[in-house]
């Protein structure tokens, strides 16, 4: 059970979870955050 419970849970997060979508936010983030520290 515990092999198909894993599995499931990797299906749902990438069908949900659009992998694209998920490293262009993160790097416009950590860009942001990089621009704040400088300025200060």
């Amino acid at each position: 059970k515990s092999e198909e419970e894993e599995e499931t849970s990797e299906e749902e997060e990438g069908s949900f979870d659009p992998i694209p979508r998920t490293p262009e936010d993160n790097e416009t983030e950590s860009d942001d955050e990089e621009e704040q520290e400088s300025r200060l």
